[in-house]
């Protein structure tokens, strides 16, 4: 009971409030975008909150800041949806070079081709 009691208090100060977590350098934040790539985000929590002497609250709301900043920079990074090549014009596509519309519909970079993801069951 005790060693929940500590692991629960990591991170206050003696007044019992939270403490700002402190800033994590680049490749502390690397490693925890990586486990959060590998769909681990009980690590990445925990990681965040030891290296950053903070409380799980904070942890985890950092990690969740950190994983929709992730979504938001990279939207198709889990889309096996995109197809190798352009449809219209053969343009290489990967998920990094295809222009973001909405969670189911990018555009080609290089024609502007509209591309969709199939619907439920289909194939592209």
């Amino acid at each position: 009971m005790d060693a929940i009691k500590k692991l629960l208090q990591i991170g206050e100060s003696d007044s019992g409030q939270p403490q700002t977590p402190a800033p994590l350098a680049e490749g502390d934040l690397q490693q925890v975008r990586q486990l959060l790539r590998q769909d681990n985000q009980f690590a990445a929590i925990q990681f965040y909150r030891q290296r950053a002497g903070c409380s799980l609250h904070e942890a985890l709301t950092a990690v969740q800041r950190l994983r929709l900043e992730e979504t938001l920079a990279h939207p198709y990074a889990d889309a096996d949806w995109i197809p190798a090549a352009c449809p219209h014009c053969g343009a290489p596509l990967t998920e990094d070079t295809v222009q973001a519309i909405d969670a189911d519909h990018a555009r080609c970079p290089f024609c502007s081709t509209s591309l969709a993801a199939p619907a439920e069951g289909g194939t592209p």
